[in-house]
């Protein structure tokens, strides 16, 4: 694997070619004229993100200090030993460059002797930008019948977009084992506790110090191998054991037809991913909310039921929607979100006197709905603890002080509660028995509080149709796992890149009003 090290930098000195180089080239480092005429002959190929993220090992392409000579080192180690390659160690002039890694590598499978017919399982934080062009670059360099795979770091990997996951990520490599891919942080840290000493050395001096400590590193490694693989396996043989236990279970939930054609699936993918990358894809979730909303085919006649499900659904959401976006504004004092509270509470009651005319047409009779926890209601099983699910719907009380959004005078104050009533204008929601059994104010109900008759909340509806509706509460909890995932997602990139990294109070306010944002969702 491939790493670079931005606090191995080396101050400019004066003394400037007098160095006395006693052996340049012989242990890590490289004859630095070799190196140097590489990286002038090197081709830069302008290459497009290929994630949406932007990553420091990017940006820091071009970055360089006016007072230093060398930015850093980028090397190359053993991935499951962590042994230094002989060779594949140099310095970084003008940040971590694509041809600073070109070199390393070359060198690596140079003075390592490895035979071709191995193949090589190659780790770098940036791997899906750095393959793009890579046998363009150096592939007449590479040794003939080399098959090489790219891969990234299970620390990296998940801040990348969701298909860099499956391509690169080595759970999904074939034969690669389980390895980490983040070796050299942990050779860094030992390496970093003597290199504030080269800062100030001569170019000379730095390379045999560098050359020592590495050699060093790699020595203790080989005196305690022997030890460290015996442990290795007796931990990985109780890990395939509790593995193979675990596959048993889930081969016998889920049936032995899916066992087969996962396989099948899986292994005509890793057949193929050589060539195209895109087919390990099938690993990823490619359904959608709307696909499990879709009918099924055999059951065309139940269709406008189907419909129906789905709609009661969609406004109950928006009813969820609307009750925390009510407290929220009531918890901060803002009455200027009235209006846009008492416009949602509006739609919401259009979509109840649809589902009602629907249900009426359906001959669904809403006359002994209930207020249940779906979810109990569905599979037959207890209650969830204290509130049920959608109980809230039907807590939340408004203020004794309510005031209308069109009220002039009382809209001057700045601490007065919002509307949380809504007008329900239609006369067959008035009239149809889920919503006036629930009436408690004449005409006047609140539209997010009315329970939606649903096949969890109508105990007459069939056994057919509240499998349907449990089927789309599954795909409704998915998607909002989906959202969360990306919402936590984007605020820890936001934190670590852009938050922590900002050095103008102005990008500090801008990336706190984005987090906050995220916390509103």
């Amino acid at each position: 694997m491939a790493d670079g090290n931005f606090k191995a930098d080396h101050i400019r000195q004066s003394t400037g070619d007098k160095d006395v180089w006693l052996s340049p080239g012989s242990s890590m480092l490289p004859h630095r004229e070799e190196y140097t005429e590489f990286l002038r002959a090197a081709e830069n190929i302008k290459t497009k993100a290929t994630c949406e993220n932007s990553f420091r090992a990017i940006e820091n392409t071009l970055l360089y200090a006016k007072t230093c000579d060398i930015n850093g080192i980028v090397a190359i180690a053993c991935l499951r030993h962590g042994c230094f390659a002989p060779g594949s160690v140099a310095d970084l002039y003008r940040g971590e460059q694509q041809k600073n890694v070109d070199w390393v590598l070359l060198q690596s499978l140079k003075y390592s002797k490895m035979d071709p017919e191995q193949g090589l399982l190659f780790f770098y934080d940036i791997a899906c930008q750095y393959s793009v062009h890579f046998q363009q670059r150096i592939g007449h360099r590479l040794p003939v019948g080399l098959d090489m795979d790219f891969a990234i770091g299970q620390f990296h990997v998940h801040g990348h977009k969701e298909s860099c996951l499956f391509h690169f990520s080595s759970m999904f490599i074939p034969q690669s084992g389980v390895v980490i891919g983040e070796i050299l942080e942990s050779l860094w840290a030992n390496l970093n506790a003597v290199t504030p000493a080269m800062r100030m050395a001569t170019l000379a001096h730095r390379a045999e110090m560098l050359d020592d400590h590495i050699c060093d590193l790699n020595h203790k490694k080989a005196l305690n191998i022997v030890r460290m693989l015996c442990k290795r396996y007796v931990l990985a043989d109780k890990r395939a054991a509790d593995a193979e236990d675990t596959r048993d279970e889930i081969a016998e939930r889920v049936g032995v037809k899916n066992i087969a054609a996962w396989t099948n699936a899986v292994v005509e993918a890793e057949n193929t991913c050589y060539i195209d990358l895109s087919v390990m894809d099938i690993y990823g979730m490619s359904a959608s909310y709307e696909d499990h909303l879709a009918v099924p085919a055999e059951d065309e006649p139940l269709n406008g039921k189907y419909q129906w499900i789905r709609e009661a659904i969609e406004v109950q959401e928006l009813q969820w929607h609307v009750l925390c976006r009510a407290k929220r504004a009531l918890k901060n004092g803002r009455a200027d979100e009235a209006r846009q509270i008492t416009n949602l509470q509006e739609k919401i009651s259009k979509g109840i006197s649809d589902i009602a005319l629907q249900s009426r047409v359906l001959g669904i009779d809403g006359s002994d709905i209930r207020n249940v926890d779906p979810l109990a209601s569905l599979t037959g099983t207890e209650p969830l603890p204290g509130d049920a699910l959608f109980s809230s719907l039907n807590e939340f009380e408004p203020p004794d002080n309510e005031i209308d959004v069109d009220d002039e005078e009382s809209s001057d104050e700045a601490d007065v509660p919002t509307v949380l009533t809504a007008t329900v204008a239609s006369p067959l929601l008035a009239e149809h028995p889920t919503t006036a059994s629930l009436s408690h104010t004449g005409a006047h109900l609140r539209a997010e509080n009315i329970i939606i008759p649903l096949p969890s909340t109508v105990p007459q509806c069939a056994a057919q149709l509240r499998s349907h509706e449990l089927g789309l509460r599954e795909c409704q909890a998915n998607v909002l796992l989906k959202s969360l995932r990306e919402i936590i997602a984007k605020k820890s990139m936001l934190y670590s890149h852009t938050l922590r990294s900002a050095g103008r109070q102005l990008i500090k306010t801008r990336s706190r009003d984005r987090i906050n944002t995220l916390n509103k969702k």
